[in-house]
């Protein structure tokens, strides 16, 4: 997680930059000024967090080894490092849509998307470790988890990219 946060963490920045935009364009009725912040808002969430990923993709060992010195936990974190590096452009367009709508003050969807995404990642999470245990792989419990964080914020990413494109959000009194 903490060489994870250094690519989401600027996608959250732009989230709260686009939802601020967003609020304010919308305040002033300029509509088409709103739908460009939120769109920037986005590309540069999944830009910058796109790029932040690759090297948790591509050299998953040499960063875990900067900040842990075991090669066990090297070895058992480098799947689960690609698996996270992976999964952030969706998760970059799950933060900057949601807060694009919250600053749109649709508040609703982008909780539903997050109460629904816990809940499946848990159950998926839960399904997974009682096959694997069952099937005598409880070593790929950590692996389980991350492939079910992958799954849930691609999901968020979809739900949150279908609520904004229905447009409903433009024409909320902010």
């Amino acid at each position: 997680l903490r060489i994870e946060s250094f690519a989401f963490l600027p996608g959250f920045g732009f989230g709260i930059a686009g939802s601020a935009l967003v609020g304010q364009y919308l305040g002033a009725k300029k509509f088409v000024e709103a739908k460009r912040a939120a769109r920037l808002c986005m590309l540069l969430a999944v830009g910058t967090m796109t790029v932040a990923a690759i090297p948790m993709v591509v050299v998953p060992g040499m960063l875990l080894g900067w900040i842990v010195d075991s090669d066990v936990v090297v070895k058992t974190g480098t799947w689960p490092l690609v698996i996270a590096g992976l999964a952030q452009p969706g998760f970059a367009i799950a933060i900057s849509r949601s807060a694009v709508l919250k600053g749109a003050g649709s508040t609703v969807w982008p909780m539903v998307s997050t109460i629904t995404g816990m809940v499946m990642r848990v159950a998926m999470v839960l399904l997974l470790m009682v096959v694997f245990n069952r099937n005598g792989h409880a070593a790929l419990g950590l692996l389980a988890v991350w492939i079910c964080i992958f799954i849930d914020l691609n999901y968020r990413a979809g739900f949150m990219e279908v609520v904004y494109r229905a447009g409903r959000w433009q024409f909320k009194k902010v």
